[in-house]
C-alpha cells in the first residue's frame, strides 16, 4: 500500500473471492454481484489487484494518469471486468507501443467502409476538428458485422512523435521558475494551457501554495487569463491586468504585485507532466529502437464482453495513415446547367453519380465493413467470408501472444472485400440545353446542337469544379488539421494522441473542351 500524487492505493491478493469483495466492500469499493465470478477467475489465474482511489479531500480535478508497470506481463485490457460497470456500445481506445504494427491477438479486425460515411456533411475547405456525423456509428455498425467483438486501426506508423515527448521541458521548466508575480502568471497560463488541460494546471496551481489573495481564484484564472490575452479585450484597450480586476475582484496595482513562488510550481510541473513523458520516451528509446504507435478502436455493449482483448505486433503489416478519400464532381443529369447530381469516387472501389449532392443512396446499400479480417503476429492479413465470423472470433477467443492464433485443423472459409456495383457510365448525352452566360459556345455546339463529325461528346459531369474531401479516423499524432482526427486532426476525439475525421475540399475550376470554354477562371466555394 502507499499514496502515489493525488491517489491512495493497496496491492490486494486472494485465493477466493469473497475474502477479496468483502475488504473492498469494508474499505469503501462498491461493487455489484456480477463482479463475484469475474474476480474469481482472475484470482485462479494467480492475477493480483490494485486498488485505487483519491486521498481524502481530493476532487476529480485532481485525477491524473495512472502508470502501473508489470515486468514481463502481456498487453491486455480488462474488458470482463468492465463489463460489471459498462454502458451500451462503449467506446475503447488502445494505444499500443511495440516493434511493429500492433494486433488484435483474440479477437477479429475490421476495416470500415469509406462509402458509409457521411461526407456531404464535411464543412467546406475543412481543416478543422470535425468528423462526419455517422463515422461512430458507422464503426460500430461494422463491429457488430464481425460479430461484436472486434477492432479497427484507425492508426499504426513510426512513433517518431512519441520519442520526442519530452523536447521542450527544460525551456517551459525555466519559463515556469521566472514566474514571481501575478502578473508573470498571467503570461505563464496561456503557455501551460498548451502543454495539458484545464484541470491539470489547476491542479498545478492549488499544489504551489497560491498566496491567500489567491488561494480559491485558481479555476477563475485558468478560465479567465486566455480571454484576457485575447485580441478582443487588447482591442478595446483592455490589459491583461484589467481584466484579471473584472473577474479576480482585486484592483490591478494589488494584483500585479501578488508574489508567486515560481520555483514551486516548476516542481511541481516537473514531477506531475514532464517525467511520466519522460519515462515512456526513455522506455521506448531504450528497448524498442525504432518503435511503431498503434491506435486500435473497439465499440462493444457489455453482454459482448466476453474476453480480455490481448495484443502483440507483426513487423510485416503496413502502415495506417487514417487517411480516407472521397471525390465529389458535380454531374449535369439533365443538362449543362443546373448540375443537379454528384459522381462520387472512391478510390479502389469505384465512381457512381447520384442524384443530389450527397453520397446517402450509396451508403444505405452499402456495408458497415469494407471487409473482416484475421490479424497475427505473422504474414498479411487474412480476409475471411463474414458468415464465418461468429465461428471464427469464437476459435480465437483463448489465443495468446507467442502462439498460434488459430486451433490446429481449423478451416478458415476464403473471403473477400465488398464488392460494389459497378461505376456509373461516363454521363456524355447532348441536348438543347441553355448554354451558361459565362462561356461562348464553340462552333456547330451552339445551343447544345449535335457536335461536329469527329468530336465525340466528353462526359457531361464535372461541371466546373471539383471537390475532394479527405478525412483521417480517430487521432493524429500531428496537430496540423490533416484530417483525425480532424484531426483531425480533427480531434473528433481528444484524447491522448489526436486525430479523427477532417474533410478537406480541394476546389478549383476546370476548363473542359466541352460547348463552351471559359473566358475567366473562376474559384468557387461551398
Amino acid at each position: 500500500s502507499g499514496e502515489t500524487g493525488p491517489f491512495v492505493y493497496q496491492v490486494l491478493g486472494a485465493k477466493e473471492s469473497g475474502p477479496l469483495l468483502k475488504w473492498l466492500g469494508d474499505n469503501g469499493y462498491s461493487l455489484p454481484a456480477q463482479a463475484d465470478a469475474i474476480v474469481q477467475s482472475h484470482l485462479t489465474k494467480g492475477d493480483v489487484f490494485v486498488a485505487i482511489k483519491l486521498q481524502n479531500g481530493k476532487g476529480i480535478e485532481s485525477i491524473r494518469p495512472i502508470v502501473l508497470e508489470m515486468p514481463g506481463a502481456e498487453a491486455c485490457v480488462p474488458l470482463r471486468l468492465t463489463s460489471i460497470a459498462a454502458v451500451d456500445d462503449m467506446d475503447v481506445q488502445v494505444f499500443l507501443v511495440g516493434t511493429g504494427r500492433a494486433i488484435p491477438k483474440n479477437t477479429l479486425h475490421v476495416i470500415p467502409n469509406p462509402v458509409r460515411f457521411a461526407w456531404q456533411n464535411m464543412p467546406a475547405f475543412a481543416q478543422a476538428s470535425v468528423a462526419p456525423a455517422n463515422y461512430e456509428q458507422t464503426l460500430s455498425a461494422a463491429i457488430d458485422e464481425a460479430g461484436g467483438a472486434a477492432f479497427v486501426t484507425e492508426y499504426a506508423n513510426a512513433a517518431n512523435e512519441v520519442t520526442a515527448l519530452g523536447s521542450g521541458r527544460e525551456s517551459f521548466l525555466n519559463q515556469t521558475k521566472a514566474v514571481t508575480t501575478l502578473a508573470n502568471l498571467a503570461n505563464w497560463i496561456p503557455a501551460a494551457l498548451a502543454q495539458t488541460n484545464g484541470p491539470a494546471v489547476v491542479e498545478a496551481l492549488d499544489a504551489t501554495d497560491l498566496p491567500e489573495q489567491l488561494s480559491a481564484t485558481a479555476e477563475k484564472l485558468v478560465q479567465f487569463v486566455p480571454y484576457c490575452h485575447s485580441n478582443f479585450f487588447s482591442r478595446y484597450g483592455n490589459t491583461p491586468t484589467k481584466c484579471l480586476q473584472q473577474y479576480l475582484g482585486s484592483s490591478p496595482l494589488a494584483l500585479a504585485g501578488v508574489a508567486i513562488n515560481g520555483t514551486n510550481l516548476a516542481d511541481y510541473v516537473d514531477e506531475a507532466w514532464w517525467q511520466p513523458l519522460m519515462d515512456v520516451e526513455d522506455v521506448l528509446r531504450d528497448n524498442l529502437g525504432q518503435p511503431w504507435l498503434t491506435r486500435l478502436r473497439m465499440r462493444i455493449d457489455p453482454q459482448e464482453m466476453d474476453r480480455d482483448p490481448l495484443f502483440g505486433f507483426n513487423v510485416s503489416l503496413p502502415a495506417v495513415d487514417g487517411m480516407w478519400t472521397a471525390t465529389q464532381t458535380p454531374v449535369c443529369i439533365d443538362g449543362w446547367l443546373p448540375a443537379r447530381g454528384s459522381r462520387w469516387t472512391f478510390a479502389d472501389l469505384g465512381s457512381w453519380v447520384v442524384d443530389g449532392g450527397d453520397n446517402l443512396a450509396l451508403a444505405t446499400a452499402a456495408p458497415a465493413a469494407l471487409r473482416v479480417e484475421l490479424l497475427d503476429e505473422q504474414g498479411p492479413a487474412m480476409v475471411i467470408a463474414s458468415a464465418q465470423a461468429p465461428q471464427l472470433a469464437a476459435a480465437v477467443a483463448s489465443a495468446v501472444p507467442g502462439q498460434p492464433q488459430l486451433p490446429p485443423g481449423f478451416v478458415v472459409l476464403p473471403g473477400s472485400a465488398w464488392q460494389p456495383p459497378p461505376s456509373s457510365p461516363p454521363v456524355t448525352g447532348v441536348g438543347p440545353w441553355p448554354k451558361p452566360s459565362y462561356c461562348v459556345a464553340k462552333d456547330g455546339w451552339k445551343d447544345g446542337k449535335v457536335p461536329p463529325a469527329g468530336e465525340a461528346p466528353l462526359e457531361a459531369d464535372g461541371g466546373s469544379l471539383d471537390a475532394t474531401r479527405t478525412g483521417q479516423t480517430g487521432q493524429n499524432l500531428k496537430t496540423s488539421g490533416d484530417g483525425c482526427t480532424a484531426g483531425r486532426s480533427t480531434n473528433a476525439s481528444n484524447a491522448g494522441v489526436w486525430l479523427a475525421l477532417a474533410g478537406v475540399w480541394v476546389v478549383a475550376w476546370r476548363r473542359r473542351d466541352r460547348s463552351c470554354v471559359s473566358l475567366t477562371p473562376v474559384s468557387s466555394k461551398r
